[in-house]
């Protein structure tokens, strides 16, 4: 019964750390098609059954012994598949969730202590450990994997990297004898996984705050001029429109006078009268490509754009519900990648490769956008998939697009494909 008791304990330890490094890792197990959320079961299951099995068969200690191979291993492996970040990405969130599952185990010694219930000490310390990695951690350890470069997330992983080799030292994975006794050996541990424990939650706190003010001042700057630019477009858009509305509304006050031309024989002049009102309407032409005005007047004047610029472009914009969105952040995700797509085609020497195709549109309750165009010189990105560029303000405009979407909880990925750069939104 008491082996029982302790193997059930294990399985505890393994599940709730699983949990808690998929909920740093920001990870929708749902968001998977249906295959994969049944592969992923049926591998977890055999994970977890098999780790029982060697508990029977071989005997705790054995199984700390072994304790690497049959559940560490297995369970990178099942994280590398599951979350999407690899490398040290990985390797950091891995070695932290085992600083969290320390403490838990060191906190779980003492209520076995007082209580002589393992099982019932096992599940409240390692419940606790996810609820305050969860509530306190969630969010820096978002910007630390999304934003902090290789070099950092290296030297940020020595910590727990140097604890895991100590702690495998000091405790060989038997946590079934040392668990049931405190002693000095358990003291000088506890003080060591506190100091580490203490240091690690500082440099992380430190990092997420540095990260936020970056973004806060960057994000203030790039707000600031995009919407600066699309007021003034839109701005311009509507006076053009209001002066289209004008010369509808006086259109019998423009045939009079152009009959009056002719009738005088001042043909020219008539002629001259004539072309001033087609340009007027061809300059404050808005395409209707969506069922928003606002939308359709920043196409419209990206149109223009790039006619002048020889770009062929098109669009199909099919999408119906914006309700959910603040149509200023669509527009802002619309200037941005249009106003690079067009930067872009700029280069290309042969105006026959010059193209830009948008789509927005509705699929599984999500708007998605896709920007793709032509380009001369092929883009470079960073270990993230995103593009960089050494074009003045290049990167704002990313960091603006990134923004919007993260904004929503959306999605997105840059890429080249056939010849073509995309940007695509799933939000």
């Amino acid at each position: 019964m008491e082996q029982l008791q302790w193997t059930f304990s294990s399985i505890v330890i393994i599940l709730l750390c699983t949990i808690t490094m998929i909920s740093l890792a920001n990870t929708n197990f749902y968001s998977f098609s249906k295959k994969k959320q049944l592969l992923f079961t049926i591998f977890y299951t055999l994970f977890l059954c098999s780790n029982v099995l060697v508990q029977i068969l071989l005997g705790f200690e054995l199984y700390g012994d072994l304790y690497i191979i049959f559940t560490q291993i297995p369970l990178l492996l099942f994280l590398f598949f599951v979350t999407r970040y690899r490398g040290l990405q990985l390797i950091f969130l891995y070695m932290s969730t085992i600083i969290f599952s320390s403490g838990a185990m060191m906190l779980s010694s003492i209520l076995i202590y007082f209580t002589k219930l393992p099982f019932l000490s096992i599940f409240t310390s390692y419940c606790l450990m996810f609820l305050v990695s969860s509530k306190l951690l969630k969010k820096p350890f978002y910007y630390i994997l999304e934003y902090a470069d290789s070099k950092f997330i290296g030297l940020l992983t020595i910590l727990p990297l140097l604890y895991y080799f100590y702690n495998y030292y000091a405790t060989k994975y038997q946590y079934f004898t040392i668990m049931t006794t405190i002693n000095h050996d358990f003291w000088e541990r506890a003080m060591t996984l506190a100091i580490v424990i203490f240091s690690y939650y500082i440099n992380i706190v430190f990092f997420k705050t540095q990260i936020e003010k970056t973004n806060l001042n960057s994000v203030q700057q790039m707000i600031s001029q995009q919407l600066h630019d699309a007021t003034n477009q839109i701005q311009q858009l509507r006076h053009l429109e209001k002066h289209a509305s004008m010369y509808r509304h006086d259109m019998r006050h423009h045939f009079n006078y152009i009959n009056s031309c002719i009738q005088q024989n001042k043909p020219e002049e008539a002629t001259d009268y004539i072309q001033q009102i087609v340009t007027v309407f061809e300059n404050s032409q808005i395409v209707t490509y969506s069922s928003n005005e606002s939308i359709n007047m920043m196409i419209s004047s990206f149109k223009t754009e790039a006619e002048e610029q020889n770009i062929n472009f098109s669009v199909h914009a099919p999408a119906m519900d914006f309700n959910r969105f603040a149509i200023i952040d669509l527009c802002k995700l619309l200037y941005n990648g249009i106003e690079n797509a067009i930067h872009a085609c700029q280069q290309i020497e042969d105006i026959s490769r010059r193209n830009i195709h948008i789509e927005l549109y509705e699929k599984n309750q999500k708007l998605c956008l896709e920007i793709k165009n032509s380009y001369e010189t092929e883009p470079s990105f960073n270990e993230k998939g995103i593009p960089i560029s050494i074009r003045n303000g290049h990167g704002i405009g990313v960091k603006s697009m990134i923004y919007v979407v993260e904004k929503y909880e959306g999605i997105y990925k840059f890429s080249t494909k056939d010849g073509f750069f995309l940007f695509q939104v799933s939000m």
